[in-house]
């Protein structure tokens, strides 16, 4: 009986726990719905896409309140997908402050991994990172030489997998898309040609990262990270932390490393060894490091996000243009078109900001496959704040916005908001441009964040797409291969043939 009577409240404290753990406050607002605690991490148990998800627990509610509550990283949020409560929350950075995973969850592997970096900081430490970074980050470019080089360099690489397979099979572009996003990232923001490195470094780093993710992403540990707190309990969690230690490590290694003397000019004015035009966002953070602005920690984390940022987001948003235009041919082939029309091989950003077509497809990419579907990285201050005129969100609350579900949403986008149809921007790059900006303003398309913490490398991201989507368009065909992958061949048209 006793042995009963201990497993019996042994449960009923479990169970007051669990209660504990994830009922919903009772100063959440009441006006809105509550989605099932489950649904932020049932795509780690059950074979479900984020849209498939999004359609069956989300959107409904979503469309009819403009916000749900919603529970991810161990507690309730407010969840936004209607434009004037996204207008609201991005607008007012004194009202909804940013907060990052290292203030929300700083004992998790997520946390450790991003850090406080210059997207997740706010207020005087946020301004600080800008101050340093943003004229790195937003450099012209106005030479695109090293951008069609890595970009040739990847159509090469796909025409090689495919001549390589047998049976008529598609390849897998994702380990080769990698690769090419990475070199990018190295050439543009760390001075440093990831190719030559030794021990194949570029390689290392994408594996580290895959498995990090993993870390990051499984089921019992993405929906309670307060279970990263007990690593010697949970053993594979040693190994997570681990993994973002090497990850950052090598990093900082790359980072550090003194640039080959021969291209370095005195500047006076920026107390360094280089021209402003050949500074990049590395140098940057590296005087900063030296003067004792920032210390070894906050370099490490903007090390970390300059790279994450600089690669995975074209990474994953090009897998997506291969994708779609790999079903969508008759898009492939307008597009096509368009860029035989301009009788070059090697675009500059001026013939590329005059492809009306280009534009409009990469901005039909990113409404339906935006980098960062869905994020909760705002917080309420001390005080109450309200979103819209009627929901009262108490103190201390995070709020997030979903990209995808305000960007698919037929009130917003009309009926065909689910489809592709790069026309919708308009004909002219006029028209295509101030739809752009209008959307943006009014929170109905955000792939870049707005206002004044939109995404400082926007222009780099759109001119590196466009650049690399003109040369697999230009030299390639390809459908999806629902078997294997994609299916690639060379062009047969002319110079498009060509492989220059």
């Amino acid at each position: 009986m006793a042995l009963l009577a201990a497993i019996s409240a042994v449960g009923a404290l479990l169970t007051i726990l669990i209660w504990w753990y994830l009922h919903v406050p009772s100063n959440m607002p009441k006006n809105i719905p509550t989605i099932p605690f489950y649904v932020s991490s049932i795509a780690q148990f059950v074979d479900l896409g984020q849209d498939k998800i999004y359609d069956r627990w989300l959107r409904e509610p979503l469309e009819k309140y403009g916000a749900v509550k919603f529970f991810v990283a161990s507690q309730w949020n407010v969840l936004c997908a209607r434009p004037e409560y996204i207008n609201g929350l991005l607008r007012n950075d004194d009202v909804f402050v940013k907060s990052g995973n290292c203030e929300k969850i700083p004992y998790s592997v997520n946390a450790r991994f991003l850090g406080n970096n210059i997207i997740s900081a706010h207020g005087e430490t946020w301004k600080l990172y800008s101050s340093i970074m943003k004229a790195g980050i937003q450099r012209r470019i106005a030479d695109t030489g090293k951008l069609v080089k890595r970009s040739r360099q990847l159509v090469d690489s796909l025409l090689r997998a495919q001549e390589a397979v047998k049976g008529g099979s598609g390849v897998e572009p994702d380990p080769l898309l990698q690769r090419y996003a990475i070199y990018v990232a190295g050439d543009n923001f760390f001075h440093t040609d990831f190719e030559t490195l030794e021990f194949d470094i570029a390689t290392r780093l994408g594996k580290l990262q895959t498995a990090i993710r993993g870390h990051i992403f499984a089921p019992l540990f993405f929906s309670f990270p307060i279970l990263d707190k007990y690593p010697n309990i949970f053993r594979n969690r040693k190994r997570a932390f681990s993994d973002v230690k090497k990850y950052e490590d090598i990093l900082y290694e790359i980072a550090l490393r003194p640039r080959c003397q021969s291209t370095l000019v005195n500047d006076d004015s920026k107390g360094s060894n280089t021209t402003s035009e050949e500074r990049q966002v590395i140098d940057d953070l590296k005087d900063a490091l030296t003067r004792g602005k920032i210390n070894e920690t906050q370099f490490r984390a903007n090390v970390k996000i300059v790279f994450l940022a600089g690669h995975e987001d074209v990474q994953h948003l090009l897998s997506s243009a291969l994708y779609v235009l790999g079903t969508r041919t008759d898009v492939q082939q307008k597009l096509r078109t368009e860029i035989q029309n301009t009788s070059i091989t090697a675009p500059t950003p001026e013939t590329l900001e005059n492809m009306s077509y280009l534009s409009a497809t990469l901005f039909e990419l990113l409404r339906l496959y935006p980098p960062i579907s869905q994020l909760t990285n705002r917080k309420t201050t001390f005080t109450p704040a309200v979103l819209g005129n009627d929901i009262v969100i108490p103190p201390n609350t995070y709020v997030g916005w979903t990209a995808f579900g305000v960007h698919t949403n037929k009130s917003v986008w009309g009926e065909d908001a689910r489809e592709f149809v790069p026309e919708r921007w308009g004909a002219t790059v006029e028209t295509i441009r101030n739809k752009f900006r209008r959307e943006n303003a009014r929170g109905a398309f955000i792939p870049f964040n707005a206002f004044s913490r939109k995404c400082l490398g926007q222009g780099f991201a759109l001119l590196q797409m466009k650049v690399v989507l003109f040369e697999l368009v230009r030299r390639c065909e390809w459908m999806l291969d629902t078997e294997s992958g994609m299916q690639i061949t060379r062009v047969g048209l002319g110079s498009s043939s060509s492989s220059s």
